[in-house]
């Protein structure tokens, strides 16, 4: 197996247990009932600002590395260094992704409702779909 595919393995691996941890944290925040304590809007902007930052960072890494190393890839399958930065383009990417959902499940628990707390779940599970590991370099 070449390097390429070994890598594109990996990091799929990594997306579809990312995934499945969403699932985890959907059927935990559903099932367990959090105390009914009304949370402060400060806090909820707050953390939809940290997230926030955080998407906008995930951009920068999948700009960064991922797009770089997708680009040079295709001319130079051996190049090493491209592919580790592809990787941790990719792998800090997902998990900034996730986090956008952990601070969903947070929220939940801190005493949000469905309606604050599901857009947080919703933004983190699209940006997971979107940022799917895909490398066209795979010979």
């Amino acid at each position: 197996m070449t390097p390429i595919k070994r890598a594109l393995r990996t990091e799929r691996f990594v997306h579809i247990g990312l995934l499945l941890m969403v699932v985890l944290a959907l059927d935990t925040a559903y099932r367990v009932k959090p105390h009914h304590n009304r949370i402060s809007p400060i806090m909820v902007y707050a953390i939809a600002f940290v997230c926030l930052n955080n998407i906008g960072l995930a951009g920068f890494f999948r700009s960064r590395f991922v797009k770089r190393s997708e680009d040079s890839l295709p001319s130079n399958p051996t190049d090493e260094s491209a592919l580790k930065r592809w990787r941790q383009g990719v792998l800090n990417s997902l998990i900034m992704a996730y986090g956008v959902v952990l601070f969903g499940f947070l929220l939940k628990f801190l005493g949000a409702t469905w309606g604050i707390a599901g857009w947080f779940f919703l933004v983190g599970i699209l940006l997971l779909l979107a940022w799917t590991p895909r490398l066209s370099a795979t010979p």
